[in-house]
C-alpha cells in the first residue's frame, strides 16, 4: 500500500498537441454519477463502445518511459480505486491491474476557472477528479458537471484523438491522471505475466497435461477468471450448461438434489486444479449436479465453443474422466479408490438400444450395471411409470453385488447408448464387491477405535465423495435401501442405532429404526 502521507506535487502541464489529428473524436466523457448530455443529442444507450485497435499494442520504442509510482494517502487510494472499478473501460481488468494503474497516477492541482482539457485538442491523459467541481462545455454551452470521484478522458488511453468537450474548473481542483504510455506499459506487463502464470497453472491440471505448450497457451488466452462468494451456486442441477470450470482458489462442494424432497446430498469436493462442468458440454444435457462455492472461490471459465475447439484432442480423456465421475456417484461403489474406479472406467463397454427396446425386465435375474451415455430410459414398476433417467444417470447397480431379480422394467426412449459393466468383469478386475465393502467397513471401524483410544472425537468419514458410510441391503434399480450408522456410533460403539431409509422419487419416504 502506498504511503498514507498526502502528496504535494507541482502542477503538471499536459503535453502539447501534435499538429495532425485523426478524423474521429473522443465522445466518451464519463463519470460515476449521471452522464452529461451528449453533444450530438444521442442517448447514453447508443454511446459508442470502447475502441480497441492496433494502437493498443504496447509501445516498444526504446525511449518510452516505464510507469512510475506516486505517493497517495489511504483516502486518495480509495477514491481512485472506486473510480477505476466503476468505469466501463477498466471493468474487465483484474485487481492487480487496477492497483497498478492507481499507483501510476500522478497529481495535478488546478485553480478555479482553468481549462483542464480543451475541445478539439489532442488527448493523451485520463483524469479522476478527487476534489472540486468542473463544468463540461460543448461549443461553449454548459452540458454537465463533474464532482469528486468522477472520471473523464478515457479514450485518450486507447488512441490519439481530439477531445469532444472542454472541461473547466469551477473551484480549485485536485486531479489524478495517467498518460497513454504508462497505461499501455502496465497492461502489456500485466498481460504477459498473466499469460505465463496461467500456462504454468494449467501445466499442473491433470486433465491438460497431454496438451502441447502451444495448445496450453491458446487455452490460457481463452480463459476468463471469475470469482464466486461463499454459498454461491456456480452450477445448478437441471440448468443448461454452456461453460467449463477449473478451480483456481477455494473449495467447491458438489451435491445432487432429490426430486422427491428437494434435499441435497453431497457427491464430492473439488479443490485447486480440479475441474467441473464438462459433462453438460459433452452430452448436451442439463447439469447433473449442483456445484457450490465453499468460501470465496476463483475459477477459470471456458465457454462451449472454446471448450470444443481447444480441448478436442482430450475428448477420449474427458470421456474416461466423465465415466469415473459417474461411477463415483454410485453409492454402491463409494468404497472404491480412484485407481479402482479408473480400472472400471476402462472396462465399460458400449451397448446401443433402439426406441422402445427393453433394457431390463422386472423379475429377470441380472448381472449387468448400466450408465446412460446418450438418450433417455423410462423406468416402469408393475406397469406404472415411475421415472425417466437421462444421460449421466445409472441403473442396475445391484447386479454387481448378487443375482437378485430386477426390481423394474427399463425401456429405451428413442435411440439410447449405455456403458455397461457385468459382474464377472467387475470381479475379474477387483474381486467380489461384498469383500470390498467389508474391507472398507473394517477400515472405518479401525479408524473409529483409534480415535477413541486417543481420546479425540472421531471425524466423519471423508472417504471418496464425503458421503456417509453405509451398507446396502436392497434396492429398486438406481434407488437404494441404505443402512447408515447414526451419530451415536462414535460415542457408544457397543450400542449402535441404525436408520434404514428409501427414496423412490414417487412414493412416501419410508423410515424405520432397527437394532
Amino acid at each position: 500500500m502506498a504511503s498514507s502521507v498526502p502528496a504535494v506535487v507541482p502542477t503538471i502541464v499536459p503535453p502539447a498537441a501534435p499538429s495532425k489529428l485523426p478524423a474521429f473524436q473522443d465522445l466518451s466523457l464519463h463519470h460515476a454519477g449521471t452522464r452529461p448530455a451528449s453533444p450530438t443529442g444521442r442517448s447514453g444507450a447508443n454511446r459508442r463502445a470502447p475502441i480497441n485497435d492496433a494502437s493498443v499494442e504496447p509501445d516498444t520504442h526504446p525511449t518510452a518511459r516505464s510507469a512510475s509510482t506516486f505517493p497517495k494517502s489511504a483516502e486518495t487510494v480509495q477514491v481512485i480505486l472506486r473510480a477505476l472499478k466503476g468505469h466501463y473501460l477498466f471493468s474487465s481488468l483484474g485487481e492487480s491491474e487496477v492497483v497498478d494503474i492507481m499507483h501510476a497516477m500522478s497529481n495535478i492541482q488546478q485553480p478555479a476557472h482553468t481549462d483542464v482539457i480543451v475541445q478539439g485538442s489532442a488527448g493523451n491523459c485520463f483524469y479522476i477528479l478527487e476534489a472540486g467541481q468542473c463544468e463540461i462545455r460543448v461549443h461553449n454551452d454548459v452540458v454537465g458537471k463533474y464532482v469528486g470521484g468522477d472520471a473523464f478522458g478515457e479514450l485518450a488511453l486507447l488512441y490519439n484523438c481530439p477531445r469532444a468537450a472542454t472541461i473547466r474548473t469551477l473551484t480549485p481542483c485536485s486531479f489524478w491522471t495517467v498518460d497513454r504510455t504508462s497505461f499501455r506499459k502496465i497492461l502489456a506487463t500485466t498481460a504477459s505475466t498473466m499469460q505465463l502464470s496461467r500456462v504454468q497453472f494449467l501445466q499442473n491440471v491433470d486433465l491438460l497435461q497431454r496438451l502441447s505448450h502451444n495448445q496450453l497457451q491458446k487455452v490460457a488466452a481463452a480463459l476468463q477468471l471469475e470469482q464466486f462468494p461463499d454459498g454461491a451456486y456456480i452450477i445448478k442441477q437441471g440448468d443448461e450448461g454452456h461453460t467449463f470450470y477449473i478451480v483456481v482458489e477455494g473449495t467447491v462442494q458438489c451435491t445432487t438434489s432429490s426430486t422427491y424432497d428437494g434435499k441435497e446430498k453431497p457427491l464430492m469436493t473439488l479443490t485447486k486444479g480440479q475441474y467441473f462442468g464438462e459433462m453438460a458440454l459433452m452430452l448436451n444435457e442439463p447439469r447433473q449436479a449442483n456445484c457450490i462455492a465453499h468460501g470465496t472461490v476463483s475459477c477459470y471459465v471456458l465457454g462451449r465453443q472454446d471448450f470444443t475447439n481447444l480441448l478436442g484432442p482430450l475428448r477420449s480423456l474427458l470421456d474416461r474422466q466423465m465415466r469415473i465421475r459417474v461411477l463415483r456417484s454410485v453409492p454402491l461403489l463409494n468404497y472404491l479408490s480412484d485407481d479402482e474406479l479408473d480400472l472400471l472406467a476402462h472396462a465399460l463397454r458400449v451397448v446401443s438400444y433402439d426406441d422402445k427396446q427393453p433394457i431390463l425386465r422386472q423379475g429377470d435375474n441380472g448381472d449387468t450395471f448400466f450408465i446412460i451415455s446418450d438418450g433417455k430410459v423410462r423406468v416402469h414398476k408393475s406397469g406404472v411409470e415411475i421415472m425417466t433417467l437421462r444421460s449421466g444417470e445409472f441403473f442396475g447397480e445391484r447386479a454387481l453385488l448378487n443375482n437378485e431379480p430386477r426390481a423394474a422394467d427399463c425401456v429405451a426412449v428413442g435411440r439410447v447408448e449405455c456403458l455397461c459393466l457385468d459382474r464377472s468383469s467387475f470381479e475379474g478386475l477387483l474381486g467380489k464387491l461384498e469383500h470390498i465393502m467389508a474391507r472398507e467397513t473394517k477400515r472405518q471401524q479401525a479408524m473409529q477405535e483409534a480415535a477413541f483410544a486417543k481420546g479425540t472425537p472421531a471425524q466423519p468419514s471423508t472417504h471418496k465423495n464425503n458421503v456417509a458410510r453405509h451398507v446396502v441391503v436392497g434396492s429398486l434399480d438406481g434407488y437404494i435401501f441404505i443402512i447408515s450408522m447414526g451419530d451415536n456410533v462414535a460415542r457408544r460403539p457397543q450400542s449402535r442405532q441404525l436408520c434404514q431409509f428409501w427414496h423412490d422419487r414417487g412414493n412416501a419416504d419410508r423410515r424405520a429404526l432397527v437394532a
